[in-house]
């Protein structure tokens, strides 16, 4: 009943659900900021973002360190990645925002090089957080930054297709 769910639209609506999802697309790609960063975000998502399914292959393959190995990258990563969302987190303003995610992203693509030239766990490890860190920055700047700027009607529209782009890609 419209009364127990009033945010579900009545049966006969669903044509009006696909014309609110264009519109959500035509937002997005028409947007000056929006469009080049779900661009930039769909690139990452189809090569960088997957690293986690590499990582089993480089500790025992490339490194030789096994299980251990695994468990030293994957940390290093998350070390990465954590530290990232305290440094957005006592950032407190977007000011500059724009900028360090397309740092973060240049400077993912340079850890991915020095991973691919990396011989030394220990070196790859410091290469696996910087990894965890821009991969985690782009992420996280980008969405406070489509938070920020989108017009409120379309934000639940917009960060969809930013999940979109984040999930399916790598998939």
């Amino acid at each position: 009943s419209s009364d127990l769910y009033p945010d579900v639209p009545p049966a006969g609506k669903a044509f009006a659900i696909l014309a609110e999802i264009r519109e959500g697309f035509a937002y997005v790609v028409r947007h000056r900021g929006l469009g080049p960063l779900m661009a930039m975000l769909s690139a990452l998502s189809l090569f960088p973002y997957s690293i986690d399914l590499l990582l089993p292959s480089l500790a025992d393959g490339v490194y030789r360190a096994g299980p251990n190995g695994l468990a030293w990258m994957t940390s290093a990563l998350g070390v990465g990645a954590l530290t990232t969302s305290l440094f957005i987190a006592q950032r407190g303003h977007i000011e500059g925002l724009a900028a360090f995610v397309v740092r973060a992203m240049l400077l993912l693509g340079l850890a991915f090089v020095a991973l691919a030239l990396s011989e030394a766990l220990w070196f790859a490890l410091i290469v696996m957080f910087a990894i965890g860190f821009n991969a985690s920055s782009s992420r996280l700047g980008s969405m406070t930054l489509l938070q920020c700027a989108v017009e409120p009607h379309l934000r639940g529209r917009a960060a969809s297709i930013y999940q979109l782009v984040g999930q399916a890609g790598p998939a």
